[in-house]
């Protein structure tokens, strides 16, 4: 099982998995671990991308490596979008 983290201002982040989200996003899905498209206006909700698996989040940002996805404190369920310095299994991506 892969791990996506960042350290952020000394802090470790891990990837959020969304259980309650009211935002659907582009194929109707509101949970999961949420990877964005880049850019400006176009990392809406309702152009993400949510995956049940960590494994499947990681495959994705590895074929996309311009994607973020949401990454919070350890545990948390909601979180900001990171892109540059995200780790996967503690490697840079």
């Amino acid at each position: 099982m892969s791990r996506i983290t960042k350290i952020h201002n000394g802090n470790t982040l891990e990837a959020c998995f969304h259980t309650d989200r009211s935002d659907e996003d582009r194929f109707g899905k509101k949970v999961g671990f949420r990877v964005t498209p880049p850019g400006k206006g176009h990392n809406l909700s309702e152009n993400a991308v949510c995956y049940r698996s960590e494994d499947d989040a990681v495959d994705h940002l590895r074929g996309n490596r311009d994607w973020g996805i949401r990454m919070g404190p350890p545990g948390s369920t909601s979180g900001e979008i990171h892109v540059a310095d995200i780790l996967i299994d503690g490697v840079a991506r």
